[in-house]
């Protein structure tokens, strides 16, 4: 699989299949044990918490479709805010920017992977104890391991999808398009991206607009170091003549 993505001309492509296959799995997790129906409420935190869309339950409606038709809203609604993402990137380097969201996923989880393996093998031997065979229960764990870790890998590029990008001046102008109201809520920088930014966005003095309407999505501006960055070793921009490390660079 990571072959597939060095090698294909398309990596927009897998990064459709991924959406495609990984949302309608995911959503359909969240399903509560008592009802065996969907958790609205569960779905529409995921959905907000990883993609920039701050649906509101009036506007999601799930209570109107069913379980299939949920899941082709939410599909739907990530496909086109991504692909109106991919309009503000720069197409020289959009390929490897998909690339490398894809392989960032793959090299950190592989690795995970790797010691949970170590874990299973170690713990294998003690079903012995339990009359079975060591190397049956040994496949059957790795499949199920495996299988998970394909899982994390999908939902791994789903969270990096809209937090990467290769034009971070364009990025605003990204967030403006969408269908959403822009805000600078706390709780919403929160909820998508924990308050980072991608390096070098631009800074917005946008104010809300004042006559809001409720049923909008809102969602932050990316933000950007004011400074450029001071090296430790350089001289402190404060004047004092000593270096940034041992003046106000200094850790207390």
């Amino acid at each position: 699989y990571r072959n597939e993505v060095l090698e294909t001309e398309n990596p927009h492509g897998l990064v459709s299949e991924i959406i495609e296959k990984s949302v309608p799995t995911r959503v359909a997790s969240y399903v509560d044990a008592e009802s065996g129906e969907l958790d609205f409420e569960a779905i529409l935190h995921w959905v907000n918490t990883t993609f920039p869309l701050r649906l509101t339950p009036e506007q999601a409606e799930f209570d109107t479709r069913d379980d299939e038709g949920n899941i082709r809203f939410i599909t739907d609604k990530v496909h086109q805010a991504y692909e109106l993402k991919v309009n503000h990137e720069d197409p020289d380097v959009l390929e490897e920017l998909e690339r490398y969201i894809i392989l960032s996923a793959i090299d950190r989880l592989w690795q995970e992977h790797l010691y949970v393996m170590d874990g299973v093998r170690d713990a294998i031997g003690m079903r012995q104890y339990a009359q079975k065979d060591p190397l049956v229960e040994y496949k059957t764990e790795a499949y199920s391991v495996f299988v998970e870790l394909m899982d994390n890998i999908d939902h791994e590029v789903l969270g990096s999808l809209f937090r990467t990008t290769t034009r971070p001046e364009e990025y605003e102008n990204f967030l403006q398009n969408l269908p959403q109201q822009l805000s600078h809520d706390t709780d919403i920088l929160s909820d998508f991206g924990g308050g980072s930014a991608p390096a070098g966005a631009a800074p917005s003095n946008q104010a809300p607009a004042e006559n809001e309407d409720e049923g909008q999505i809102k969602i932050n501006l990316p933000l950007k170091r004011e400074l450029p960055k001071v090296g430790r070793n350089e001289n402190c921009p404060c004047g004092s003549g000593k270096k940034f490390k041992n003046c106000c660079g200094r850790k207390s």
